[in-house]
Protein backbone atom coordinates (compact mmCIF):
# COMPACT_ATOMS: atom_id res chain seq x y z
CA UNK A 1 0.00 0.00 0.00
CA UNK A 2 1.78 3.33 -0.78
CA UNK A 3 2.48 6.26 1.47
CA UNK A 4 1.19 9.65 1.59
CA UNK A 5 2.79 13.14 1.60
CA UNK A 6 1.19 13.08 5.24
CA UNK A 7 3.26 9.82 5.92
CA UNK A 8 6.48 11.89 4.39
CA UNK A 9 5.96 14.52 6.82
CA UNK A 10 4.95 12.84 9.92
CA UNK A 11 8.19 10.54 9.78
CA UNK A 12 10.83 12.95 8.86
CA UNK A 13 9.45 15.45 11.34
CA UNK A 14 9.76 12.32 14.18
CA UNK A 15 13.43 12.28 12.98
CA UNK A 16 14.42 15.65 13.43
CA UNK A 17 12.15 16.07 16.83
CA UNK A 18 9.41 18.81 14.76
CA UNK A 19 6.32 16.95 15.95
CA UNK A 20 3.44 19.17 16.94
CA UNK A 21 3.98 18.57 20.69
CA UNK A 22 7.52 19.04 20.82
CA UNK A 23 8.40 22.85 21.20
CA UNK A 24 6.11 24.51 23.62
CA UNK A 25 6.81 28.23 24.06
CA UNK A 26 5.40 31.19 26.79
CA UNK A 27 6.40 34.84 25.06
CA UNK A 28 6.04 38.06 27.44
CA UNK A 29 4.86 40.36 25.45
CA UNK A 30 4.52 43.30 27.57
CA UNK A 31 6.92 45.83 25.75
CA UNK A 32 4.38 45.64 22.56
CA UNK A 33 1.88 46.80 25.03
CA UNK A 34 1.82 51.03 24.29
CA UNK A 35 -2.25 51.32 24.07
CA UNK A 36 -2.69 51.62 20.35
CA UNK A 37 -0.91 48.31 19.12
CA UNK A 38 -3.65 45.68 18.05
CA UNK A 39 -0.91 42.93 16.48
CA UNK A 40 1.76 41.35 18.82
CA UNK A 41 4.34 38.97 17.22
CA UNK A 42 5.74 36.10 18.67
CA UNK A 43 8.93 35.44 19.21
CA UNK A 44 8.32 32.01 16.77
CA UNK A 45 5.97 31.11 13.50
CA UNK A 46 4.18 28.24 12.27
CA UNK A 47 1.86 28.12 15.31
CA UNK A 48 0.04 24.57 16.42
CA UNK A 49 -3.20 24.04 17.53
CA UNK A 50 -5.09 20.80 18.91
CA UNK A 51 -8.45 20.81 16.41
CA UNK A 52 -6.26 21.69 13.15
CA UNK A 53 -2.87 19.95 13.82
CA UNK A 54 -3.06 17.70 16.92
CA UNK A 55 -0.87 19.65 19.14
CA UNK A 56 -1.74 18.95 22.74
CA UNK A 57 -3.49 23.01 23.08
CA UNK A 58 -4.43 25.40 21.31
CA UNK A 59 -2.39 28.66 21.01
CA UNK A 60 -4.08 31.09 24.22
CA UNK A 61 -3.49 35.43 24.87
CA UNK A 62 -3.78 36.37 28.56
CA UNK A 63 -3.97 39.83 29.22
CA UNK A 64 -2.72 41.06 33.03
CA UNK A 65 -3.99 37.12 33.54
CA UNK A 66 -6.90 37.28 31.60
CA UNK A 67 -7.76 35.06 28.73
CA UNK A 68 -8.95 36.39 25.77
CA UNK A 69 -9.93 35.94 22.36
CA UNK A 70 -6.95 37.28 19.20
CA UNK A 71 -7.38 36.17 15.55
CA UNK A 72 -4.18 34.32 14.88
CA UNK A 73 -1.79 34.01 12.00
CA UNK A 74 -0.83 31.11 12.91
CA UNK A 75 2.41 31.02 9.75
CA UNK A 76 3.47 34.14 10.63
CA UNK A 77 2.97 34.03 14.47
CA UNK A 78 1.13 37.18 14.71
CA UNK A 79 -2.55 37.36 17.26
CA UNK A 80 -4.64 40.19 16.54
CA UNK A 81 -6.67 41.64 19.27
CA UNK A 82 -10.00 43.63 18.37
CA UNK A 83 -8.79 46.51 20.78
CA UNK A 84 -5.69 47.02 22.05
CA UNK A 85 -4.79 46.51 25.36
CA UNK A 86 -3.43 49.02 27.98
CA UNK A 87 -0.16 50.53 27.83
CA UNK A 88 2.04 48.27 30.47
CA UNK A 89 -0.43 45.25 30.50
CA UNK A 90 0.92 42.06 31.15
CA UNK A 91 0.50 40.18 27.91
CA UNK A 92 1.13 36.78 27.51
CA UNK A 93 0.93 34.14 24.88
CA UNK A 94 1.08 30.38 25.33
CA UNK A 95 1.33 28.27 22.40
CA UNK A 96 3.06 25.23 20.59
CA UNK A 97 5.04 25.54 17.01
CA UNK A 98 7.18 23.83 14.39
CA UNK A 99 10.53 24.60 12.92
CA UNK A 100 9.28 23.89 9.61
CA UNK A 101 5.64 24.35 8.02
CA UNK A 102 3.95 21.39 6.41
CA UNK A 103 4.24 23.42 3.21
CA UNK A 104 8.07 23.30 3.52
CA UNK A 105 7.68 19.57 3.99
CA UNK A 106 5.23 18.82 1.07
CA UNK A 107 8.35 20.21 -1.09
CA UNK A 108 10.41 17.53 0.87
CA UNK A 109 8.22 14.95 0.24
CA UNK A 110 8.32 15.46 -3.28
CA UNK A 111 11.79 15.82 -3.68
CA UNK A 112 11.94 12.49 -1.38
CA UNK A 113 9.75 10.62 -4.09
CA UNK A 114 12.50 11.68 -6.93
CA UNK A 115 15.38 10.20 -4.54
CA UNK A 116 13.46 6.83 -4.51
CA UNK A 117 12.71 6.59 -7.92
CA UNK A 118 8.83 7.96 -7.98
CA UNK A 119 7.56 11.45 -9.60
CA UNK A 120 4.28 11.38 -7.29
CA UNK A 121 5.17 11.14 -3.14
CA UNK A 122 1.85 9.12 -3.63
CA UNK A 123 3.09 6.79 -5.81
CA UNK A 124 5.88 5.64 -2.99
CA UNK A 125 5.69 2.15 -1.56
CA UNK A 126 5.89 0.62 1.78
CA UNK A 127 9.27 -0.56 0.78
CA UNK A 128 10.51 2.78 0.06
CA UNK A 129 8.96 5.00 2.83
CA UNK A 130 12.43 4.40 5.25
CA UNK A 131 14.47 6.21 2.77
CA UNK A 132 11.86 8.36 1.55
CA UNK A 133 11.22 9.47 5.04
CA UNK A 134 15.13 9.95 6.08
CA UNK A 135 15.68 12.25 2.86
CA UNK A 136 12.85 14.41 3.77
CA UNK A 137 14.12 14.80 7.29
CA UNK A 138 18.38 15.29 5.91
CA UNK A 139 16.14 18.44 3.41
CA UNK A 140 15.03 19.93 6.95
CA UNK A 141 17.96 19.65 8.84
CA UNK A 142 19.68 21.28 6.43
CA UNK A 143 17.29 24.26 5.90
CA UNK A 144 17.13 24.32 9.87
CA UNK A 145 21.39 24.91 9.79
CA UNK A 146 21.09 27.78 7.34
CA UNK A 147 17.92 29.24 9.19
CA UNK A 148 19.67 28.96 12.56
CA UNK A 149 23.01 30.74 11.21
CA UNK A 150 20.94 33.59 9.95
CA UNK A 151 18.21 33.92 12.94
CA UNK A 152 20.83 34.06 15.02
CA UNK A 153 22.73 36.84 13.35
CA UNK A 154 19.77 38.57 12.63
CA UNK A 155 19.41 38.38 16.59
CA UNK A 156 23.65 39.28 17.67
CA UNK A 157 22.19 40.87 21.02
CA UNK A 158 21.38 37.37 22.45
CA UNK A 159 24.34 36.47 23.66
CA UNK A 160 23.01 32.85 25.63
CA UNK A 161 23.40 31.24 21.92
CA UNK A 162 26.02 30.18 20.26
CA UNK A 163 24.73 29.97 16.43
CA UNK A 164 27.41 28.13 14.91
CA UNK A 165 27.36 25.14 17.28
CA UNK A 166 23.33 24.86 16.79
CA UNK A 167 24.13 25.16 13.30
CA UNK A 168 26.50 22.70 12.92
CA UNK A 169 24.46 20.20 14.95
CA UNK A 170 21.49 20.63 12.36
CA UNK A 171 24.16 20.09 9.84
CA UNK A 172 25.83 17.10 11.39
CA UNK A 173 22.06 15.35 11.24
CA UNK A 174 21.52 16.48 8.01
CA UNK A 175 24.84 14.44 7.19
CA UNK A 176 23.84 11.17 8.96
CA UNK A 177 20.12 11.15 7.85
CA UNK A 178 21.50 11.53 4.01
CA UNK A 179 23.50 8.49 4.77
CA UNK A 180 20.72 6.66 6.32
CA UNK A 181 18.56 7.53 3.10
CA UNK A 182 21.16 6.07 0.47
CA UNK A 183 21.46 3.17 2.90
CA UNK A 184 17.77 2.11 2.96
CA UNK A 185 17.30 2.79 -1.03
CA UNK A 186 20.33 0.92 -1.68
CA UNK A 187 18.74 -2.07 0.83
CA UNK A 188 15.77 -2.13 -1.22
CA UNK A 189 17.45 -3.98 -4.33
CA UNK A 190 20.10 -5.87 -2.44
CA UNK A 191 18.74 -6.74 0.78
CA UNK A 192 18.95 -11.19 0.99
CA UNK A 193 15.27 -12.23 0.84
CA UNK A 194 13.53 -9.56 0.28
CA UNK A 195 10.42 -10.46 -2.32
CA UNK A 196 9.41 -7.21 -2.62
CA UNK A 197 12.28 -5.70 -4.44
CA UNK A 198 11.10 -4.26 -7.71
CA UNK A 199 14.31 -6.54 -9.62
CA UNK A 200 12.72 -9.68 -8.28
CA UNK A 201 10.35 -10.10 -10.50
CA UNK A 202 12.84 -10.01 -13.44
CA UNK A 203 15.18 -12.59 -11.30
CA UNK A 204 12.88 -15.08 -10.16
CA UNK A 205 12.27 -17.01 -13.50
CA UNK A 206 15.14 -19.32 -13.93
CA UNK A 207 14.83 -20.15 -16.83
CA UNK A 208 14.06 -17.95 -19.03
CA UNK A 209 10.94 -18.58 -21.35
CA UNK A 210 11.72 -19.15 -24.74
CA UNK A 211 8.57 -18.78 -26.65
CA UNK A 212 9.04 -22.05 -28.53
CA UNK A 213 6.40 -24.61 -28.65
CA UNK A 214 6.58 -27.83 -26.66
CA UNK A 215 7.74 -30.91 -28.96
Amino acid sequence: MPVTTATIEAGARALINDKYSDHFSRDFLNDQADGTNKRFKLVNQNVVDATVDGAPADPAIYVNGAAVTVTWNKAQGVATFSSAPAAGAEVVAEYYFTLLSSATYAIYAQDAANFVGYTDPTQIPDLAQGAARSYAAHLAADQLANMTSWYYSANAGNKGFNKDAIANKFRDMAEKLKVTAEARRKDIYTRHDQREAPAYAVSNFSPLPTGQPKR
